[in-house]
């Protein structure tokens, strides 16, 4: 008997180990990172670029740093020039940092010390005549563009404001208890007094409402819509030096003179005020004849 079943094998689980497949290529080992001093982008964090055109949209074209009195020349960065070669031989992809003295760099190197000294960089600051901001710490203050990045890049550019009324009637205006914003960011905590009226005017969340009245301009800021029904929250009311001068109900509100009071927070307007939703339009001039409008 055991000769008769000895050459058999018994009936079980067999393992077998499959070689793991090659890959179909190898991964790429020639992505290169360049840092460097830029004329503007971001600063001390990677942003990949897959042509020069992209890092001229990002980091601008040649960086000046100094003026050789030797040579009597401007020395410029070496960034935009190396990039420039490693996509003229055939480079395909790279990863570009932009070094540059910021306030956060420096505090670090000064073990917390608040920075001191020239040299760091700074984004341009562009005031916006005749409009106001609501900052963190709750105060009307004057409304001021930041540059996208730092850098004097942006010292050649000029900022105008321009402000458009458009005129909406409403109905049953009424006080609506006060509650935190949403509508600012970091400054949420703070709590405004609020109002609620009807309209058929296509408003959305975050226009700025102006209504002019017999006892000044009141602006509020839409928070929700539902329906017809808007809820705003009030930001200030401006109390001008003279009486606003009347006018046809369907004319657009008179410019009143400079003001003498702003109250942050504001009033309920009176019910006879004529509306206006408030946008306003930036023109930015590069120098170039080339004008931008947001």
């Amino acid at each position: 008997m055991s000769q008769m079943f000895g050459a058999h094998r018994l009936p079980g689980i067999e393992f077998e180990a499959a070689p793991t497949p090659a890959p179909d290529a190898l991964p790429r080992m020639d992505i290169a990172l360049f840092a460097g001093f830029a004329a503007m982008g971001p600063v001390h964090r990677p942003i990949p670029v897959e042509d020069f055109t992209g890092f001229r949209r990002i980091f601008g074209d040649a960086c000046p740093l100094a003026f050789d009195a030797g040579k009597g020349e401007i020395v410029t960065a070496a960034l935009a020039p190396s990039v420039r070669a490693f996509f003229a031989n055939g480079g395909k992809r790279c990863w570009i940092v932009r070094l540059a003295r910021t306030e956060e760099l420096q505090a670090l190197l000064q073990d917390g010390l608040p920075p001191s000294g020239d040299g760091i960089a700074s984004a341009g600051q562009f005031k916006l005549p005749g409009l106001f901001a609501l900052p963190q710490n709750g105060t009307l203050g004057p409304a001021v563009a930041q540059a996208r990045s730092l850098g004097s890049w942006s010292d050649r550019l000029s900022v105008a404001a321009r402000v458009e009324r458009s005129p909406f009637t409403f109905l049953d205006l009424a006080p609506s208890p006060p509650a935190r914003t949403g509508l600012v960011g970091a400054t949420s905590e703070i709590e405004l007094d609020r109002l609620i009226f009807k309209t058929s005017a296509a408003l959305v969340r975050g226009d700025l409402v102006q209504f002019d009245d017999s006892l000044g301009t009141v602006y509020a800021a839409v928070e929700s819509i539902d329906g017809p029904q808007v809820l705003a929250s009030l930001l200030a009311d401006v109390l001008p030096s003279s009486p606003p001068p009347a006018s046809a109900p369907d004319s657009p509100p008179a410019e009143s003179s400079p003001p003498d009071i702003i109250i942050f927070g504001g009033r309920v307007p009176q019910a006879n005020a004529r509306a206006s939703r408030v946008t306003v339009e930036l023109r930015v001039d590069d120098g170039s004849d080339r004008v931008s409008v947001a």
